[in-house]
């Protein structure tokens, strides 16, 4: 019985360690937040999930834009697995 307490203790931590370290399959399976800061004068123009990986077009910045930040949530029926990946758009210096 305690073999099986540790091991559950175990795998308890190895989800939440995988929950909290942002990684992208965590954040669309389980909820979370992750931040994504685009390269320097990189424009988002659509991004989307496929599979586990997430997918962003980005093109080249045109002087007369602002950076702007994105935010794509996901949000469940009855608030169970909810998450946020934030796009961060930034000017070439």
């Amino acid at each position: 019985m305690k073999k099986f307490q540790k091991f559950l203790g175990c795998m308890c931590v190895v989800t939440t360690l995988t929950i909290l370290s942002g990684c992208q399959s965590a954040v669309k399976s389980y909820g979370g937040n992750m931040t994504i800061k685009l390269p320097p004068g990189q424009k988002l123009e659509t991004i989307d999930w496929e599979n586990e990986s997430l997918w962003y077009l980005t093109r080249p910045m045109d002087e007369d834009e602002e950076p702007q930040t994105h935010i794509l949530k996901r949000s469940s029926e009855f608030r169970i697995i909810e998450g946020t990946v934030t796009i961060i758009e930034s000017k070439e210096e």
